[in-house]
């Protein structure tokens, strides 16, 4: 018996060194679809594995294209179905799960050359859901509910107005040029958003907090505005003329909260509860390792002209 694994791990171990020195060529494939919707779309996109990008523009016509690098779009390997019912759209991307399907050294030794992108083109007035098990999403220049889910990757959002819902599970998200509600959470990341804002909940369990809210923002749709990390700072730069209440806490760190007209109902190290020109909806902010600080907008710009940092 001890004759025959001294053989076979030496083979093994030549085969690992040649596919190594000598990489096979990466194999690519794609699949396109396309077709025109009414005034009510909605594309949802379901993805095992892989990035998706997604671009809103002029026109009523939703199309998609399927890349991969190392995958072979079959029935055995990655497999793409297209259902649509009016004007939903809905796409699965699904990946083999068994071990040797679409096997081949080249993407046993170097799986960074294995790779999958869903991109699509879609009409800026849209409902759209994505959702990949693992990969980034970068979604921009639509108008309408926007639900977003990675459970590996960053989340990147532009320009985007209606009822937007991003989270990942392992990433960090960055947004701007946001209109309407915003949901935003991540296990394991920062969170970097700014927009003419309505509703605002960011939640990170180890990462820093950075929110504007532009001059518009108004807290109309929801009772309070919430801001919660675990571990990282939080930055809110708000209206100068915003009307809210604000209770904001740090276990360990310090609380700055510099607006003009403040009543300050308590106020320690570590925290701070009153109202700000006022008094309204409540900002609500929490962190167990890091400092918090709430300003207006004038004081941030007075900063940035300065050269600072926040």
């Amino acid at each position: 018996m001890k004759g025959l694994i001294v053989p076979w791990a030496i083979l093994a171990a030549l085969t690992a060194a040649a596919a190594l020195a000598v990489p096979a060529p990466t194999r690519a494939d794609e699949w396109t679809g396309a077709g025109n919707v009414g005034r009510a779309p909605r594309v949802q996109v379901i993805a095992d594995d892989g990035s998706i990008e997604l671009e809103g523009g002029a026109g009523s016509r939703i199309e998609a294209r399927v890349v991969t690098e190392g995958w072979r779009i079959s029935p055995g390997g990655v497999r793409i179905k297209e259902n649509r019912a009016g004007d939903d759209v809905r796409i699965q991307v699904r990946t083999p799960h068994r071990f040797w399907n679409g096997f081949d050294f080249d993407t046993m030794f170097h799986p960074d050359r294995r790779s999958i992108r869903v991109i699509l083109r879609v009409p800026r007035r849209i409902d759209v859901d994505l959702r990949t098990s693992d990969g980034t999403v970068d979604v921009g220049s639509t108008s309408g509910s926007m639900h977003v889910r990675t459970a590996d990757g960053d989340v990147a959002a532009d320009d985007v107005r209606g009822e937007i819902d991003l989270a990942t599970s392992d990433g960090r998200i960055e947004a701007g040029g946001l209109e309407g509600t915003l949901k935003a959470s991540t296990a394991d990341g920062s969170i970097d958003v700014q927009g003419t804002l309505d509703d605002l909940h960011l939640h990170t369990s180890d990462g820093n907090i950075h929110a504007v809210a532009e001059p518009r923002s108004r807290q109309t749709e929801a009772p309070r505005w919430d801001l919660q990390t675990v571990d990282g700072n939080v930055v809110v730069v708000l209206p100068e003329d915003l009307a809210f209440d604000v209770d904001a806490h740090t276990s360990d760190g310090g609380v700055d909260l510099d607006f003009p007209s403040v009543q300050l109902e308590r106020t320690s190290g570590n925290t701070v509860r009153g109202r700000v020109n006022g008094g309204g909806f409540l900002t609500h902010a929490r962190t167990s390792d890091g400092s918090i600080r709430i300003e207006p907008a004038r004081r941030r710009a007075a900063l940035e002209s300065r050269g600072g940092v926040r």
